[in-house]
């Protein structure tokens, strides 16, 4: 009849016995010779997800009653509710406070406008609260490494459960370091000596949060040569006859949660010349998708926003020969919409030029009658990144009889 009374069905689920068992009495002294409450609950979380394998046995009152901690560690493996419930009793053992909570994979949001039912929930996962912050965390999980706040957050923004019998609703799972754990960076710095010749290509990604981990997971899997493939996917279509030259490096940082991959490239004939003008082609490839534009916009349901909840920062930077000198003052704009904020900096002196674009995604979805405004934002954003850096025959310095060459403008300025 209420949500109070799923959240009284819950809480009688996933009752425990007030000891755990003795075989984790040393797991427990080592924890508690941590230094701190976070660090005890980070390190009970990696213990459940890595020593307990994940394994679901849907049969009886197991579809959606717990298994005792003491059968789970017998065992060695367990479903979301096993070891949510073994979590829990683990940190309730060190003095922290914890709850199990229901979620689901299905529904994320407008639970509250639904009608109460226990069939809503396909999943489970524990709330931790400690210094009046609380962090979602899913034993079944494997990977996470850091404090509480760098981890990943898959149920970011959504509606939840907890299984208290003094629960009254579902409440929504944010990230205390929403801004740091959802950021994807990628920053390419292009060199150019020569007009006709090769260019070179050095890239820099940082990833954090969830998508750390999804690489972090996937790194042992692969050897040197599909490394290298994947380092050239999309470079090598955009910049035909481009060569690896350095790289893939990966440099992990556990403890933040990130991820930095490091390339170098050599890239022939990387400008083209345009009526007298030399131009260089660039795009902001960890954006591609974070928009979804469906091929009919008739249509009565929502669209989804891929990139939300993240802030996506791309930047290229571009050294030209050094005969180029170019004055052109800083500028920024910015794009404010109901779907995403973007704000786009660029500045071009001497023989430097160079782009940074900061998107942040702000809405799950997009309602159907909605689209024809995305799609003239999206055009707009398209607009000012440009996908082009310049130089105009007037911005290069032209070598003459004897040396004596037409001045550049930052020459003229230089001598003003």
């Amino acid at each position: 009849a209420s949500w109070a009374e799923v959240g009284q069905w819950a809480a009688e689920l996933f009752q425990q016995p007030e000891s755990l068992p003795t075989e984790l009495g040393p797991v427990l002294a080592r924890l508690r010779a941590l230094p701190d409450d976070e660090a005890r609950a980070s390190e009970a979380l990696r213990w459940v997800q890595d020593t307990i394998r994940y394994h679901s046995v849907l049969l009886g009152e197991s579809s959606h009653r717990p298994h005792a901690a003491a059968e789970v560690l017998s065992n060695r493996y367990g479903d979301c509710k096993d070891k949510t419930l073994l979590l829990v009793g683990m940190l309730r053992a060190l003095g922290i406070e914890a709850d199990p909570v229901l979620a689901s994979l299905r529904i994320r949001r407008n639970m509250s406008g639904m009608l109460p039912s226990p069939d809503v929930f396909d999943h489970a996962v524990v709330r931790v609260r400690l210094g009046g912050n609380a962090y979602f965390v899913d034993p079944t999980r494997t990977g996470q490494t850091g404090t509480l706040a760098r981890m990943g957050q898959h149920l970011e923004d959504a509606e939840v459960f907890p299984a208290r019998a003094d629960s009254q609703g579902p409440v929504v799972v944010r990230s205390v370091l929403r801004s740091e754990v959802f950021r994807n960076t990628l920053v390419e710095r292009f060199t150019l000596d020569a007009f006709e010749g090769d260019g070179q290509l050095d890239t820099e990604m940082i990833l954090n949060g969830l998508d750390a981990e999804t690489f972090r997971a996937a790194l042992p899997q692969l050897d040197d040569v599909q490394k290298r493939q994947w380092a050239l996917s999309g470079y090598d279509k955009r910049y035909p006859g481009l060569a690896l030259v350095r790289g893939p490096e990966f440099t992990d940082d556990p403890i933040q949660n990130r991820m930095r991959i490091t390339s170098g490239y050599r890239v022939p004939k990387l400008v083209r010349e345009v009526n007298g003008a030399w131009v260089m082609n660039y795009q902001a490839a960890n954006l591609r998708g974070s928009v979804l534009i469906p091929e009919r916009i008739t249509r009565q349901f929502p669209v989804l926003m891929p990139s939300y909840p993240n802030t996506l920062q791309y930047q290229v930077q571009m050294r030209w020969p050094e005969s180029v000198g170019v004055v052109n003052d800083p500028s920024t704009r910015a794009i404010e919409s109901p779907f995403f904020r973007a704000r786009i900096e660029s500045s071009f002196r001497g023989r430097d030029a160079s782009l940074k674009l900061v998107f942040e995604s702000l809405a799950p979805e997009v309602q159907a009658t909605e689209l024809p405004t995305l799609i003239e934002e999206v055009r707009k954003l398209d607009r000012e990144v440009g996908g082009v850096l310049v130089v105009g025959r007037d911005e290069i310095k032209r070598e003459g009889l004897f040396g004596l060459g037409r001045q550049s403008a930052m020459d003229k300025m230089r001598e003003r």
